[in-house]
C-alpha cells in the first residue's frame, strides 16, 4: 500500500510521496481535496468500474489509536447505512496493513466553505 502525504500534519522530513503517482489495489490517486479532524480525503479513480470515487483516509498519528479507529470505521458503518440524494454514497471500507480508507461517492461541486461565503437564495 502506498504512503500518502500528509500536507497539514507530516513534517517534511517523513513522506515525500506525490499523491498522484499513488495507487491503492484498483484505485489512481488523482489529487487532495481536503483535510479534516480525523483525516484527508483524495479524489480517486475505480480503474476496474471505470468511474471516480472519494477516498477518506485516516491521518497516520491516529491509527494507532484503538478508539480514533473504531470512530472512523463506526463512520463508514452508520454512512453506508444511509440512503439519500444528498449523502456520498460509502462504497467500501479498506484495512490494509496501518491503512484504514473509506472508498466514497465523488460528488463534484463546491465545498461548504465555498458554499457560506456565496449569496444564498430566497428560492
Amino acid at each position: 500500500m502506498p504512503d500518502f502525504p500528509n500536507p497539514v500534519r507530516t513534517p517534511p522530513a517523513q513522506h515525500h510521496h506525490d499523491p498522484l503517482a499513488a495507487k491503492i489495489g484498483r484505485f489512481r490517486i488523482e489529487a487532495l481535496l481536503g483535510s479534516g479532524g480525523m483525516g484527508e480525503v483524495y479524489r480517486a479513480f475505480d480503474t476496474a468500474l471505470q468511474r471516480p470515487v472519494a477516498i477518506k483516509r485516516m491521518f497516520a498519528r491516529d491509527q494507532d489509536d484503538a478508539q480514533d479507529r473504531s470512530l472512523f470505521l463506526r463512520e463508514g458503518q452508520r454512512a453506508s447505512a444511509l440512503s439519500h440524494p444528498n449523502i456520498a454514497a460509502i462504497y467500501d471500507v479498506i484495512e490494509e496493513k496501518d491503512d484504514v480508507l473509506l472508498i466514497m461517492e465523488f460528488v463534484a461541486g463546491s465545498t461548504l466553505r465555498e458554499q457560506l461565503g456565496a449569496p444564498v437564495s430566497l428560492d
